[in-house]
């Protein structure tokens, strides 16, 4: 006999999923906030222990549903764009897509996930219904994943603008049936026949903040993993020295969109490395949710499958302890649950560590590019500090500054030729200066110094691949030389210094900001 529980939080593993459905049909009834639901749909939950995988897409697919009516709050909105985005469940999908419409705006960001959720169910769409947890038939209210995503799209109205193309094409697949082509023109045409104002791509916030538990590193460098090889380690051992990325996985994992692609995608981001020049700055490695069924043969076998290469700073690991996998997990804040040995939900989960071994980053739930990740190793490199010193790393950072903007402009306005020190003296004779003579070796200095900064700005553009302030900076030193100390234009010279300060002041800005002002400008451009 499972004793009754009333109320949400004393949900745990013992709780009967009728008994969580029955609390979802009444939750308006109980006075239950849509942010308590969505509580519920987070893999850590103690509710989901030892459920089997299909218990827990009922579950979480019901409150994914529930949200249409109840509201999805943002911190919640991860978890139905993964459903849509990695789910193979037509009963999972359908319900994010429900959920969806629970948002207080709509959004263009929302589409590219959507459209996703087409893919993953192109094959496996089934008839639905969410209007009882233990639907008899006849189904009342049946539906389909592909109709609710429809349905989602449609809410969207002119903010799915940008799906229109894909639905054209689908709407002439000869795979598609007559009620859901039919289905994808009503779509099309109640996108185009809304005329709403769209919402700003950057009003909502889709990324997952980083949430690192800060459990005890000193503990968590004494424990023992092996490698593809069989050889055991400390944590602390291979996780030091370099930054590292880590993801997790498991090779019994079913969803093709999870695991095996997290580990491609691994393989992508070693090449991207080799090619940015960081595969020596950098180190890779994988971590199994299955030590015990994951052994090194095995692990290695399932990593070149797809593409993974092996040498001393990448490798895939295993736990080996008793009892150390759920301090990982913890270490991590990882969001996984387990029936015995097997997994029965996860998330993907991507971690950038430090040259200590600590996180600094993470991307979990939601699919990550191997260009991104590029970006964020090279902000890093360029920032990271040498030891744990305040002190030091405020002086680098200065230090970074002066190096990055100051300098390059004290030479931009360094006197470059005879008739510039002449100016350059008569401005400094109000104040008593004057009598400093112009002297031949001045313009070697300035060249000296000119390509200096240009090797300073071309190893920053290397690192970041993102040459623009390269470029001025090139063109800038040319004019002052040519035009200016040679033949002694000053409208060239003038033309000269603004590209110079120019090439500072974009070689002193984040990649993140270079990357908007590249996504504003290049559009205007184009059209001139």
């Amino acid at each position: 006999m499972h004793k009754k529980k009333d109320n949400i939080l004393d949900f745990d593993a013992s709780t009967p999923e009728e008994a969580i459905a029955a609390m979802v049909d009444r939750a308006d009834q109980l006075k239950i906030q849509s942010d308590a639901l969505g509580s519920l749909l987070f893999e850590s939950h103690p509710l989901y222990l030892g459920r089997g995988s299909n218990e827990v897409i009922r579950i979480q697919g019901y409150i994914l549903a529930s949200l249409e009516k109840h509201g999805l709050h943002l911190k919640t909105l991860p978890i139905a764009l993964e459903a849509l985005e990695s789910s193979m469940s037509a009963y999972l999908v359908a319900a994010a897509a429900k959920a969806i419409r629970g948002l207080r705006r709509k959004s263009p960001q929302l589409v590219p996930y959507l459209l996703a959720g087409i893919d993953n169910i192109y094959y496996r769409d089934d008839t639905v219904t969410f209007n009882h947890y233990a639907p008899k038939w006849p189904l009342e209210h049946p539906t389909t994943a592909l109709r609710e995503i429809m349905l989602t799209i449609q809410w969207l109205g002119n903010n799915a603008r940008k799906a229109i193309p894909r639905l054209e094409f689908l709407s002439v697949n000869s795979e598609i049936n007559k009620d859901n082509r039919q289905l994808i023109l009503e779509t099309i045409e109640q996108i185009q026949k809304d005329k709403s104002q769209l919402e700003s791509c950057c009003d909502l916030l889709l990324e997952t903040p980083i949430k690192v538990a800060r459990s005890s590193h000193r503990k968590m460098k004494t424990l023992q993993i092996q490698d593809q090889e069989g050889n055991l380690l400390k944590f602390g051992e291979f996780f030091r020295d370099k930054p590292t990325v880590l993801v997790f996985f498991y090779t019994r994992c079913e969803n093709h969109n999870k695991c095996s692609l997290t580990i491609n995608k691994l393989g992508k981001l070693q090449k991207l490395l080799d090619c940015s020049g960081l595969k020596e700055r950098v180190k890779t490695a994988a971590m199994s949710y299955d030590p015990v069924f994951d052994t090194p043969e095995r692990l290695k076998l399932y990593a070149l499958k797809r593409h993974v290469h092996f040498d001393d700073t990448n490798r895939i690991f295993r736990m080996v302890e008793k009892n150390s996998m759920p301090m990982m997990l913890q270490y991590f804040n990882s969001a996984v649950n387990y029936v015995g040995n097997l997994i029965n939900k996860h998330q993907i989960e991507l971690y950038v560590l430090d040259e200590f071994g600590k996180p600094i980053k993470s991307l979990v739930r939601l699919q990550w590019e191997p260009e991104d990740i590029i970006n964020v190793l090279s902000e890093h490199l360029l920032r990271k500090p040498r030891s744990h010193s305040t002190w030091g790393h405020t002086l680098r950072k200065i230090g970074s500054t002066l190096r990055n903007t100051i300098v390059p402009i004290l030479i931009a306005f360094f006197p470059k030729c005879p008739l510039c020190w002449a100016a350059y003296m008569s401005i400094f004779g109000i104040t008593g200066i004057s009598a400093i003579p112009y002297s031949p070796w001045i313009l070697p200095l300035l060249c000296i110094f000119l390509v200096i900064n240009l090797w300073f700005i071309w190893r920053r553009a290397r690192i970041r691949k993102n040459w623009l302030a390269f470029g001025l900076a090139v063109v800038g030193t040319m004019l002052l030389i040519i035009f200016g100390s040679v033949l002694m234009l000053e409208p060239f010279m003038i033309m000269g210094l603004i590209l110079l300060i120019t090439a500072a002041l974009f070689n002193s800005l984040s990649l993140n900001v270079l990357n908007i002002l590249k996504s504003w400008l290049v559009p205007r451009f184009s059209k001139t």
